[in-house]
């Protein structure tokens, strides 16, 4: 049985044999080619990504070098500067209670560096009378450290012998 097919019918015959090889061509090549070449993209991407950033530290591998000698230290050290915090906020509230300030919150914040010295600093709420604050203050400031004030607020209460409440920021300097 042969078929005899007119020339319109092979033309027809051809173009769908044609699409479908166009199709099977692209599912079974094309798409996975593209996809591999995507991944093979992304991949390049990324290891360019980690090469500049390798490239970055390999140029500050000197300053990483001296810095890594003084962390190694500050390591060595049991606690670090906590101890000095905790005794530097032990020591205001000895000196707070010596004059009769009542503190009633003393957070450490983190402890900053300038230079080599450690900077301790506390944040203090109280309630007294100014007069009991400026002792406080005068106790401070002839004490052996050296301290600043960074800030402090005095909210007044309500009449002239009620106590006042305090907030103040106290950094203490340690010479390293």
């Amino acid at each position: 049985m042969k078929l005899s097919l007119n020339a319109n019918e092979r033309r027809w015959l051809m173009a769908t044999i044609a699409v479908v090889a166009l199709a099977l061509g692209w599912t079974l090549v094309g798409e996975p080619l593209i996809d591999h070449l995507s991944a093979v993209l992304e991949t390049i991407a990324s290891k360019q990504t980690k090469l500049q950033k390798n490239l970055k530290i390999l140029a500050h591998q000197d300053q990483v070098a001296r810095l890594a000698v003084s962390y190694a230290d500050y390591l060595k050290s049991p606690a670090g500067p906590e101890p000095e915090k905790a005794a530097w906020i032990e020591q205001i509230e000895a000196s707070a209670e010596s004059v009769g300030l009542r503190v009633t919150s003393a957070r450490g914040k983190p402890v900053r560096t300038q230079g080599s010295d450690l900077l301790l600093t506390v944040e203090v709420e109280a309630e007294s009378t100014v007069e009991t604050l400026v002792r406080f203050l005068t106790k401070l400031e002839q004490g052996s450290a050296l301290v600043t004030v960074e800030r402090l607020r005095i909210t007044a209460g309500g009449n002239a012998s009620a106590p006042v409440k305090v907030s103040l920021v106290l950094t203490k300097v340690v010479i390293g």
